[in-house]
């Protein structure tokens, strides 16, 4: 199980008694994971101007975006591959679908002032 730096703030607020988060606070609370050593599926997308990645357990897909060049898929195993060294996109060509499709819903939620527009 996979959780961000952003799922944080709202499982300290959780494990603190604190009721009322801010709904501009991002993340999730993974107390129960983390008290109770209970599973859960948790998805993590992480935006940048030129580069984007998803995260769904094992898989993680990098997309970097270019003015000039085509944009550039990496797929990693991290259970298998934790140093990122071997972009497996080719022989999971379902697996790299799947996550594409997760990765533009997510990256279509984000401010189209954050991500550098391109063609």
């Amino acid at each position: 199980n996979y959780f961000s730096v952003i799922d944080m703030m709202p499982t300290i607020a959780k494990i603190c008694g604190i009721t009322k988060v801010l709904n501009t606070v991002e993340g999730k609370d993974v107390s129960d994971y983390l008290l109770n050593n209970n599973n859960f599926k948790n998805t993590i997308y992480v935006r940048g101007h030129i580069q984007e990645s998803i995260i769904t357990a094992p898989w993680k897909l990098i997309r970097t975006r270019s003015r000039t060049n085509e944009t550039q898929y990496e797929l990693y195993n991290l259970e298998t591959d934790s140093y990122e060294t071997y972009n497996v996109a080719n022989k999971n060509p379902s697996i790299l679908l799947e996550l594409k499709k997760q990765l533009n819903q997510q990256f279509s939620l984000d401010s189209k002032t954050v991500n550098l527009s391109l063609p």
